[in-house]
């Protein structure tokens, strides 16, 4: 039985997902980042003893506190991603329905090319990943005009089939992930969304077993918004290392490496930027946040600076549930943790 989700069509028609837009004021030239140290300090606290080991740290005169860039500053739009296209909305369900989706309960998964395998262009139909033990199957539609376009669950003991438009992959056809929670209650769907030089931007998605047709959407903007109101960012100019603070304790402080530049040049950062190379995991029973931040020089165009050897920044998300279970909004951690 195909459940269709016309209303909901129309819903996230209006939410900016799927390919990139050309960046605003700043180029996002991606290269990688080394720690330092990892360590809980106040960041008011000026008179602390200096913490070991680090790169030296020069006098307060040199230190610079930087400007939290939002996903409005940095893209054409105000948005990451395009809306789906309206054609695609149009024709989708059509599409689907013409399409025989064999039951993977009686083996029927052998018939479904594996996205990334040498004959998976030519069909209209991609397995993904799956959860077997939940009897969980996911699968893209594949249409070469609308590349990436159409996802597919098959859930439950019986067949069941939900479409939905959302876009499942980039031109780097790598798979998305899915976790089911400890509980069984809810599913995490999160594609890879958006890549580039310097981008590497996952999506999520989740979903109430009990409540399948509409999930809850992460929105970029509004996540990059909620580490915005927890982040902060220091450079000492001489040493050229970075102090990061969550929630006014201090997390790490890491040697920072510029690019776009001679590395005798005087350096002028003044902003930084953590919606552009954004993931999720799943451990523990939570969902974890995965973030790495760039910093940019307003005065210097094309330059910018990256935390040593790619390390990158974890917190929780925590989900927020209405009397059915179906989530409505979302808060962070109060840790940060520093992946060395």
């Amino acid at each position: 039985m195909t459940k269709n989700l016309n209303l909901f069509l129309a819903l996230m028609s209006s939410i900016a997902l799927l390919s990139l837009v050309c960046a605003c004021s700043y180029k996002n030239a991606g290269k990688a980042l080394d720690t330092i140290e990892s360590v809980t300090q106040d960041k008011h606290s000026k008179n602390n003893a200096p913490l070991t080991p680090v790169t030296q740290i020069s006098n307060e005169g040199t230190r610079v506190w930087l400007e939290a860039l939002t996903e409005n500053d940095m893209y054409v739009g105000g948005k990451a991603f395009v809306p789906i296209p309206p054609e695609f909305l149009l024709t989708f369900q059509k599409n689907i329905a013409e399409i025989n989706i064999p039951d993977a309960r009686n083996g029927g998964i052998a018939e479904i090319v594996h996205i990334g395998s040498a004959s998976w262009q030519d069909s209209n139909l991609v397995f993904l990943n799956a959860s077997p033990e939940r009897n969980i199957y996911l699968y893209g539609y594949n249409s070469i005009e609308y590349l990436g376009y159409g996802l597919i669950f098959d859930i439950g003991e019986k067949q069941t089939i939900y479409t939905f438009p959302f876009r499942y992959m980039t031109n780097t056809t790598l798979e998305p992930e899915l976790w089911v929670s400890e509980s069984g209650k809810e599913l995490y769907f999160s594609p890879r969304a958006g890549s580039g030089t310097g981008v590497s931007i996952s999506e999520l998605y989740v979903f109430n077993m009990d409540n399948f047709s509409a999930p809850y959407y992460l929105d970029i903007g509004l996540l990059v918004s909620r580490v915005n109101e927890r982040i902060d960012i220091s450079i000492d100019l001489e040493s050229r290392t970075a102090n990061v603070y969550w929630m006014e304790k201090l997390i790490t402080r890491s040697e920072i490496e510029f690019f776009g530049m001679n590395y005798d040049d005087e350096i002028a950062p003044d902003k930084f930027y953590c919606g552009n190379q954004i993931g999720y995991k799943y451990e523990e029973n939570s969902v974890k946040l995965v973030f790495i931040p760039v910093i940019y020089c307003s005065r210097q165009p094309g330059v910018e600076g990256n935390f040593k050897s790619n390390n990158c920044f974890e917190c929780v998300i925590t989900f927020d549930h209405d009397f059915q279970g179906d989530v409505i909004g979302f808060s962070l951690g109060e840790t940060l943790t520093y992946c060395q």
